[in-house]
C-alpha cells in the first residue's frame, strides 16, 4: 500500500510540472503574437512618424513640422494681413450724427420732473428705437438709392476690391453690406440716436448722412402727424355720432308734437287740473247753497231746479275733463293727455341725453386737438452730420494684429492636435 500511494504522489507531480509547462508556452507564443502586432503597426505607422519626425545631428528629437506650419498658417497670413491693410486697403471716413426724438409734452414733464416722479415712462424710447430699425432696414435703403445712388457710391473703382460692393448684386446683398457700413444705434443714458456712415470719399460719407437725417426727420413727422390725425379722427367721429342723435331725438319730439297737436302736453294737463279744481269749487258752493235753500223751499221750487241744473252741469264737466286727463272719453282728443305726457317724455329724456353726449363729444374733440398738439414729436438734432476729414477706417495695425493673432491661435490649436495624434502612435 505505501508503494501504492508513492506512485501515485510521483504520478500526480509529473502531471503537475508538465502543466506548468504548457502553460509557459502557452505565455510565450501570446507574447510573441503581441510583439509580431506591436512590430505590424509599428512598420504601418513608421512613414507616417518619419514624415512628422526627423532625428538632427544632435541627437534631440523635433517636429520638422512645427517651422513650417509656423511659416505657411502664422507668417504667411500675417504677411499678407500686413500688405493688404497698409498697402492696399482702400480709405474709409466716416460721418457722425446724433439726434432724438422729443415731443412738447415730454419736454414739459421733463423739466417739471412729473415723468420720474410718477413713474410715467417716456414714449420717445420706444420711437428712438423704432427709429434705429428703420435706419438699418430695407426701405432706407431702397429710398437712398432713389435719392443718391448709394449702390455707385459703395462700388466706387477706388476702393479696393475686397471693400467695395459689387453693384451687380442684389437688393438682399445691399442691406447687409450697409449692415456693415452704417453703426447705429440707441443709447438709453442720453436718450439719443447715434449714427455713423462709412464712404471711401469724405463728400459720400457727408451726402448719405444728410439723406439719412432728411429721411429720419421725415419719418417722425409722419408719425407724429398719424398719431395726431387717429386721434383727432376718432374724436370726429363721435362727435358726428352724437350730433345726429341729437338730430334725430329733436325730429322724434317734433314729430309727437305734429301728430298730438300740443306743444307742451304737461302745461294743458296743469291747466284741466286748473279748470277741474276750479270746477270742484263751483260745484261745492252750489252744493252748499242747494241744501240751505232746500230748507226753506220746495222741492219743485225754481230755484232748486236751476241749483239742480247747475249741479248736473259742473259734475258733466267735471267728469269731461278727468276723462281727458286721465282715460280715453269720447271727446275731440285723440289720446288722453297722460299717455301723451308720457311719450313726451322719454322724447325729452332721449333728447337731453343727446345734448349731454354731444356736449360730452366736442369737449372730448377739443381736448383731443389740444392733446394732439401737445405730443406733437420732432426730431431734434444735437450733432449734424459734417464733413469727415482723417478717414478712420480701416483700422490698420489693430487689423493686422487680429489676423497674426487669428493665424496664430490656428496654428496653436493644430499644433495641440497633431502632438495629441503623435503621443498616442
Amino acid at each position: 500500500m505505501v508503494a501504492h500511494s508513492e506512485t501515485v504522489a510521483k504520478g500526480n507531480a509529473a502531471s503537475q510540472v508538465r502543466g506548468s509547462t504548457e502553460l509557459e508556452r502557452a505565455d510565450n507564443t501570446r507574447s510573441i503574437d503581441t510583439l509580431t502586432e506591436v512590430d505590424s503597426s509599428q512598420r504601418v505607422l513608421s512613414p507616417l512618424r518619419q514624415a512628422l519626425l526627423y532625428t538632427p545631428a544632435s541627437g534631440g528629437r523635433r517636429a520638422r513640422w512645427k517651422a513650417i506650419t509656423f511659416l505657411v498658417f502664422v507668417l504667411f497670413p500675417g504677411l499678407i494681413g500686413v500688405l493688404y491693410y497698409y498697402g492696399i486697403a482702400s480709405d474709409q471716413f466716416v460721418s457722425e450724427m446724433r439726434f432724438g426724438i422729443r415731443s412738447v409734452e415730454s419736454s414739459a414733464a421733463s423739466s417739471s420732473g412729473l415723468l420720474r416722479g410718477l413713474g410715467v415712462a417716456d414714449q420717445s424710447g420706444t420711437d428712438s428705437h423704432a427709429l434705429v430699425q428703420y435706419i438699418q432696414s430695407r426701405e432706407i435703403i431702397a429710398q437712398l438709392q432713389e435719392r443718391i445712388n448709394i449702390r455707385a457710391m459703395f462700388s466706387r473703382d477706388s476702393a479696393d476690391f475686397l471693400s467695395r460692393f459689387n453693384r451687380n448684386r442684389s437688393i438682399e446683398d445691399l442691406v447687409e453690406y450697409w449692415d456693415r457700413q452704417t453703426d447705429s444705434f440707441y443709447e438709453t443714458s442720453t436718450g439719443t440716436v447715434v449714427v455713423r456712415i462709412r464712404a471711401f470719399t469724405r463728400e459720400d460719407a457727408l451726402q448719405i448722412s444728410q439723406e439719412v437725417h432728411s429721411l429720419s426727420e421725415a419719418l417722425v413727422n409722419e408719425l407724429s402727424a398719424k398719431a395726431r390725425q387717429d386721434s383727432v379722427q376718432f374724436a370726429e367721429k363721435e362727435v358726428g355720432k352724437a350730433e345726429q342723435r341729437l338730430l334725430n331725438a329733436q325730429l322724434a319730439m317734433r314729430q309727437l308734437r305734429d301728430k298730438e297737436g300740443i306743444l307742451d302736453p304737461r302745461k294743458n294737463a296743469e291747466a284741466t287740473m286748473a279748470l277741474i279744481a276750479k270746477l270742484r269749487g263751483e260745484l261745492t258752493l252750489a252744493q252748499t247753497e242747494m241744501q240751505a235753500q232746500n230748507t226753506f223751499l220746495s222741492y219743485n221750487s225754481p230755484v232748486l231746479n236751476v241749483l239742480r241744473q247747475r249741479i248736473a252741469s259742473l259734475e258733466v264737466e267735471i267728469a269731461k275733463l278727468q276723462a281727458e286727463v286721465t282715460s280715453s272719453p269720447n271727446v275731440e282728443r285723440r289720446e288722453v293727455l297722460s299717455r301723451v305726457i308720457s311719450d313726451y317724455e322719454n322724447a325729452e329724456i332721449e333728447k337731453q341725453f343727446a345734448e349731454r353726449y354731444y356736449a360730452t363729444t366736442l369737449e372730448a374733440l377739443q381736448r383731443a386737438r389740444i392733446e394732439a398738439e401737445r405730443q406733437q414729436k420732432y426730431l431734434a438734432t444735437f450733432v449734424r452730420p459734417s464733413l469727415p476729414e482723417d478717414p478712420l477706417y480701416p483700422k490698420r495695425t489693430r487689423s493686422a494684429l487680429t489676423v497674426i493673432a487669428i493665424a496664430f491661435g490656428i496654428w496653436g490649436l493644430g499644433l495641440l492636435v497633431v502632438s495629441s495624434v503623435r503621443d498616442h502612435m
